[in-house]
């Protein structure tokens, strides 16, 4: 019994010494909330004139078409597609993209509104030593000129 007794003071002395304090001397009221930068919101009915004139706002909206891009090449190996994208991004003037579907990164390039734009970007991958390269239709990004509609 005297042995539960000491332990249990043990315990409750413990408890005390490495017990924390709450700080407060936060202050909430002097904290600063700054403004949250917002993309706009697409929406018919705006003033779009409006919001192109306001410094505050930020176009974020993508266009996404179908269109092609040019598969360069497949690996299982993370760090080697960071490695060929990095590569391929120096040596091409186009958008790079790795795109992951279990098991394999794809390292795709372009964003090709036709074929024959696909064409003459698998040329060009092909010359870089690329000679697997090959098409595949997908939804790409829309170019400036698209954008403006």
């Amino acid at each position: 019994m005297k042995i539960i007794t000491v332990l249990l003071y043990i315990s409750l002395l413990s408890c005390i010494a490495f017990s924390q304090e709450q700080d407060e001397s936060i202050d909430p009221n002097t904290l600063i909330d700054y403004k949250p930068n917002w993309p706009i919101v697409v929406n018919p009915l705006l003033d779009m004139e409006n919001l192109k004139n306001n410094e505050d706002v930020r176009d974020t909206s993508e266009i996404i078409i179908e269109g092609y891009r040019v598969q360069a090449l497949v690996t299982r190996n993370t760090h080697s597609a960071d490695s060929i994208r990095a590569v391929l991004s120096d040596k091409i003037d186009e958008d790079v993209y790795i795109t992951y579907e279990v098991p394999y990164y794809k390292i795709r390039v372009g964003n090709c509104v036709d074929r024959k734009q696909a064409e003459e970007l698998k040329l060009k991958l092909v010359e870089l030593g690329y000679a697997s390269a090959w098409i595949i239709r997908t939804r790409v990004k829309a170019p400036e000129f698209i954008r403006e509609y």
